[in-house]
């Protein structure tokens, strides 16, 4: 079993993550309203300095992001290595792809705020490209959904090869992983009925807080657990 001091560091890594994920999402989507571009628009011009603030958050939560899926490859190297190697590749896909994401915020509320512009461009004009930025943004996300899934996969078939592992922590992170892609191909697909699915698909990758869980109160395995549990 990995040291406790790993198993902690890794897990506190990953609530961090955690909680700047949640503060990104408590602030741009209470700006960014999709079905009102008239609203949303006023709000990117009148609450510009909390847009900002919130794109720092996804910006710093993306770059720490990077280093979770580093710390898990060392918790899970001995396991199997090959799994923990895809694991860290499928994890830092998404991250470049959530960076080209953010760019397209800082594209929108520049392109709203830019009174400089007017000269060259209608107001219309400049805030119908805005809109269309923040809709790209979003379709990126969507994209890196997918990802936030599989690099899931082989951590979820880690934990359950893992003696160290409780099998329901594998389960549950098995389960948000299938969550991330469905969610993802729905949207695709059927984008109309996304929003109805938004519940379920929140409750299913609410499994993957099983694995930051686990590594924060992890406990070593005594000798004769481990005995069992390999002779299992």
């Amino acid at each position: 079993m990995p040291s406790v001091r790993l198993l902690r560091s890794t897990g506190l890594l990953y609530l961090g993550i955690a909680i700047v994920g949640v503060l990104g999402l408590k602030v741009i989507p209470g700006i960014v309203v999709g079905d009102d571009p008239v609203t949303t628009l006023a709000n990117l011009r009148a609450l510009e300095p909390v847009f900002r603030s919130g794109i720092a958050v996804e910006l710093a939560g993306q770059a720490l992001f990077l280093f979770v899926p580093l710390a898990l490859y060392r918790v899970f190297r001995n396991t199997n290595a090959d799994l923990a190697a895809l694991m860290v590749i499928l994890g830092i896909i998404s991250v470049p792809i959530s960076f080209v994401a953010v760019a397209g915020e800082l594209g929108a509320v520049w392109l709203a705020n830019a009174s400089e512009l007017v000269a060259f461009a209608p107001r219309g004009e400049l805030d119908t490209i805005a809109l269309v930025l923040l809709r790209m943004h979003g379709q990126l996300l969507l994209t890196a959904t997918i990802f936030w899934g599989l690099w899931l996969v082989p951590l979820a078939l880690l934990e359950l090869r893992a003696a160290f592992v409780p099998r329901l922590v594998g389960v549950l992170v098995m389960a948000a992983a299938c969550t991330y892609v469905f969610d993802a191909l729905v949207s695709v697909v059927l984008p109309a009925q996304a929003d109805a699915l938004s519940g379920l698909m929140s409750v299913g990758e609410a499994g993957e807080l099983a694995t930051m869980l686990w590594l924060l109160v992890a406990r070593p395995i005594s000798a004769p657990r481990r005995a069992l549990a390999v002779g299992a």
